[in-house]
């Protein structure tokens, strides 16, 4: 017979266990002490906490002390700091302390130990203990975590309290004996995201034993400095510069980001733009008119006064090329270079750039003065590769107007108030050399002002609705394009028929996916396949459908009678190089092919192979590279293809065979271009028309109406054997 248990019994189990389950039993309070940070300068503050389980497990004689951490295990030597609980002082009080807990603060005015020198703690780590006894040895009750305390030695330090939007920050440290780890790294966060253990995401940052963003294994020097600016370090993916407004601080940092050092509080002014109060320079320019009978457009661009070894690029000019007053020069940004929201700081950048010793005695701004217009580029319109979101776009607008001796009737001048036109584009329709109208149109466009964001890193994506220049100056564009003329030539800051770089082109604001827009319009041109890839520096292709869009209405422009060529000029990249493009029909326009005459660097140059599939070449092969002629085969030198041990005619691709015969190609049929001319110097990659090592360069449109012919021209005067780098001519 089995037991049976009582229902009494049965209950009492039931109560017993929803006593243990009940919500309202809560786990048993525990003792604890604990500081406010894990490190802390030598003379900085720290806060102490602590609190008792529950009343009994405080106890009468109760004290708290700092010691090293080493100390965990032994407590008997003299604590660097230390109070009893009951008193908050060095002086016994009979009593047992409050269960809830207390606070108290060690610092140069706090207590000290009676016979040490306490404060302020020397570099290590430490803890702080709750202990019980009197006397050693001591019994621990509880301790904090440990944290660390650096020598004031440890320091970073600013330039300055303020700082306007883009000014360059320098910063300098220092680090005391032992402090330095391997890993170091120096950063700028904002000042709500503290001084201890920062986050990660920081809005600049440099390892301090390389002073660069890639990591060198070892401890860092005691000392070091480093300056964050324009052009400098930043962390990739973030909208590192420039710094928009508010606090911060720099810190050093340990690999785990703990603060070992942190400056001062410093402010980044944002949305402020300093007045220009120096004198604009009367050195001034003369503004081309609309009556001018212009035959001929010489341009460059990205000028460096101060690089200049001679008067030669601008005397040529003078002499040789704008011989018979017929001329304009046009500058096609970085006209000088000043990354900065400070008005005096361009105007005095843009005054230096009149009264430089050749410019001034030689240059167009010389007596007989030669008429000069043009565009900007980034580095006078703001800093590197920004669009709209420049907070100085009217104030930097007024200082180019100055440069420039834009009249005050002219739209763009700072006079016209509230009606002032947003950005610098502008236009003249010249008459031709005889003096009949409708010659050449010259049209400045300002890619700068309205542009939409590239990447991330300079304001918000925009996407499909990214824009080069904004909805009313496409209608100004479209207006201007309509207006007839024979030869319209078009400035842009930044080159328009390289296309697209292929390689991260999801990094792209407009980019759309691999159906989207972005890739159509590159499919349009006939440029979807990678092998279409152009230079990796900023350009019209890295936003296609706004390349496509303008090269679409000039095609219209051409097939409905109101230009007979269309030839773009460029800057920007610190060399020089002819390319052309042939705009696939649509519809009932045809076909029609357009030029670009790239000119930059005075005096820079920038000795790369850069990619640019519609690059003008001598003649090319089938794989799209340019035939180095001549090319010597088996001892006998040829100036063309030839079919001599082949079936079709065939080229070397480097001078001669001392590749073994390995870099060659088949030749396409020759282009329409029976008159190139190369003087093969100064290039890069075997690249006839692709300058790129000239101490200085310009480019020339020159229009013979008599001949009705157009010639496009690179010009080195440095060389005096060889000053024409490269040109072609063709019908117009």
């Amino acid at each position: 017979m089995k037991k049976l248990i009582s229902t009494a019994s049965i209950l009492s189990l039931i109560a017993v266990i929803a006593f243990i389950l009940s919500p309202e039993v809560k786990a048993a309070s525990v003792t604890s002490i604990s500081t406010d940070a894990t490190s802390y300068q030598s003379d900085e503050p720290i806060l102490i906490s602590w609190s008792y389980g529950s009343s009994s497990d405080a106890h009468d004689g109760d004290w708290i002390g700092v010691y090293p951490d080493h100390h965990i295990n032994d407590l008997s030597s003299g604590s660097e700091m230390w109070l009893w609980v009951q008193s908050l002082t060095q002086s016994y009080r009979a009593g047992v302390p409050d269960a809830a807990g207390g606070s108290v603060v060690f610092d140069k005015n706090g207590p000290v130990e009676t016979g040490r020198q306490s404060w302020p703690l020397a570099a290590g780590k430490y803890r702080v203990f709750l202990i019980r006894s009197v006397a050693a040895p001591y019994a621990i009750v509880e301790m904090s975590d440990p944290f660390t305390v650096y020598d004031s030695q440890t320091q970073i330090s600013i330039d300055q309290g303020a700082y306007f939007e883009n000014d360059p920050i320098q910063i300098s440290w220092s680090f005391a004996d032992g402090i330095a780890q391997d890993g170091d790294w120096i950063a700028i966060y904002p000042e709500n995201d503290g001084s201890t253990v920062l986050p990660r995401g920081s809005d600049l940052w440099i390892y301090a034993l390389s002073g660069t963003q890639s990591y060198s294994a070892g401890i860092p020097p005691s000392q070091g400095s480093a300056v964050f600016g324009a052009g400098g370090v930043d962390e990739s993916g973030q909208q590192s510069w420039p710094l928009p407004g508010g606090t911060y601080r720099a810190h050093i940092l340990h690999p785990n980001y703990e603060a070992v050092a942190s400056s001062s509080v410093f402010e980044v002014l944002g949305n402020v733009c300093p007045a220009a109060y120096e004198e604009v320079s009367a050195n001034m320019h003369l503004a081309p008119s609309d009556a001018d009978n212009v035959g001929r457009i010489a341009f460059s661009s990205c000028y460096k006064p101060s690089s200049q070894i001679n008067d030669k690029l601008w005397r040529y000019l003078r002499e040789d090329y704008c011989t018979d007053g017929q001329c304009v020069w046009a500058w096609l940004g970085d006209n000088m270079y000043m990354d900065s929201n400070n008005m005096d700081h361009k105007r005095n950048a843009y005054n230096a750039a009149r009264n430089d010793q050749y410019y001034s005695s030689m240059g167009p701004i010389a007596d007989p003065k030669i008429p000069v217009t043009g565009t900007w580029d980034d580095h006078d319109y703001a800093w590197n590769n920004m669009g709209k979101y420049y907070s100085c776009r009217q104030q930097s607008q007024n200082e180019f107007c100055h440069h420039f001796n834009v009249a005050e009737s002219d739209p763009r001048h700072p006079s016209q108030g509230p009606n002032q036109q947003e950005g610098i584009y502008s236009s003249n329709l010249f008459n031709r050399p005889d003096g009949n109208p409708g010659g050449i149109h010259l049209i400045n466009l300002d890619a700068r002002y309205h542009r939409s964001p590239i990447s991330a890193r300079y304001g918000p994506c925009e996407g499909t609705s990214s824009s080069m220049l904004g909805d009313t100056q496409w209608q100004w564009l479209e207006n201007e394009l309509n207006r007839p003329s024979d030869v319209k030539v078009i400035s842009s800051g930044i080159q328009v028929l390289p296309p697209t770089h292929k390689a991260n082109t999801n990094s792209f604001c407009a980019y759309d996916g691999p159906s989207g827009t972005f890739v159509q319009a590159n499919n349009i041109l006939g440029e979807g396949d990678n092998s279409f890839s152009g230079t990796s520096y900023e350009s019209w292709g890295e936003m296609p459908q706004e390349r496509l869009k303008l090269l679409r209405l000039v095609q219209k422009s051409i097939a409905d009678g109101n230009a007979l060529q269309v030839i773009f000029i460029s800057g920007d990249q610190h060399w020089a190089e002819i390319s052309f493009k042939d705009i696939p029909s649509i519809g009932d326009i045809p076909t029609v092919r357009v030029h670009e005459v790239t000119a930059s660097g005075i005096d820079q140059r920038w000795n790369q192979i850069i990619p640019n599939p519609n690059r003008l070449k001598l003649r090319e092969t089938d794989s799209g590279s340019e035939c180095a002629l001549p090319f010597t085969y088996r001892g006998v030198v040829y100036d063309d293809c030839t079919t001599v041990d082949h079936h079709t005619p065939w080229c070397y691709t480097v001078p001669d065979d001392t590749f073994g015969g390995r870099s060659w190609g088949n030749c396409l049929p020759a282009s329409m271009y029976s008159n190139i001319v190369s003087s093969k110097k100064n290039i890069c990659g075997g690249d006839a028309s692709h300058v790129c090592t000239a101490q200085a360069n310009f480019g020339g449109i020159s229009v013979d109406w008599e001949e009705q012919s157009v010639t496009l021209s690179i010009l080195t005067p440095h060389d005096e054997s060889a000053p024409v780098a490269a040109s072609v001519s063709f019908a117009l």
